[in-house]
């Protein structure tokens, strides 16, 4: 049941990101590319087909296929990726051909992992040239891929909210339109009682047969009443 519920969560942040224009992973991307002094930056989700690079610097893409695609190395391994010349490392030099535009010969990747443990993407740094980065680089790339998760967790967790309040404001609405149909309902039926009542008591409690007949009615016309409201809550 647990392994049900974290592929739901996974498949919420998921999507609700995916279709998501957030300006905060824009401005991480960016913030990435000074920090490590790069051209190039991503943060990429992945799922079992494809990479989609749902903020970036540098590419004119925002779907990969992961036929070709070197971006999901580091949400495959759930480890830090980091290749200071690309063009010594095969793997990569055969998903990226010299011809690639931008050619890139650096590549730093952090995985994105969610509460659950579960890596769905990584925060990408690329350059056009080879280089090295720092501890210090390389920790401030891990703090802000806890920053991407973070944002993409919070912004389900108020997308979910929104929905419960409003299913809540829903069920509020209907119950009070339920409150007023009721009202109407019951009235007549107990008008009706409240009326043979005071007559019956007028006449020393000895009332005729038909008295007892329209009393009769109206409890019947309550029971009806009360069985549609039994009906309702257990359906609804």
């Amino acid at each position: 049941m647990k392994s049900q519920l974290d592929g739901l969560f996974i498949a919420d942040i998921f999507n609700n990101t995916k279709h998501n224009d957030s300006k905060e992973f824009d401005e991480i991307v960016t913030l990435a590319t000074e920090i490590c002094g790069t051209a190039l930056a991503s943060i990429i989700l992945s799922d079992n087909e494809n990479d989609y690079l749902i903020a970036n610097i540098g590419f004119d893409i925002e779907v990969i296929s992961k036929e070709i695609s070197f971006f999901n190395q580091a949400t495959i391994e759930g480890k830090r990726l980091l290749i200071n010349d690309t063009a010594l490392d095969a793997a990569f030099t055969e998903a990226f051909p010299e011809n690639t535009d931008p050619v890139v010969r650096f590549c730093a990747g952090i995985p994105l992992q969610v509460t659950n443990g579960t890596v769905i993407g990584s925060l990408l740094v690329m350059d056009t040239k080879p280089k090295t980065l720092s501890q210090a680089a390389l920790k401030t790339l891990e703090l802000l891929s806890q920053k991407i998760t973070n944002i993409m967790e919070l912004e389900l967790s108020n997308k979910l909210l929104s929905e419960q309040l409003q299913n809540v404001e829903n069920q509020k609405k209907a119950l009070d339109n339920i409150s007023i149909v009721l009202s109407h309902e019951f009235r007549g039926p107990v008008c009706s009682l409240m009326g043979l009542i005071n007559i019956i008591r007028d006449e020393g409690y000895n009332p005729p047969e038909e008295y007892i007949k329209m009393m009769e009615d109206a409890v019947q016309a309550l029971d009806q009443r009360i069985h549609l409201i039994e009906d309702f809550t257990h359906t609804s």
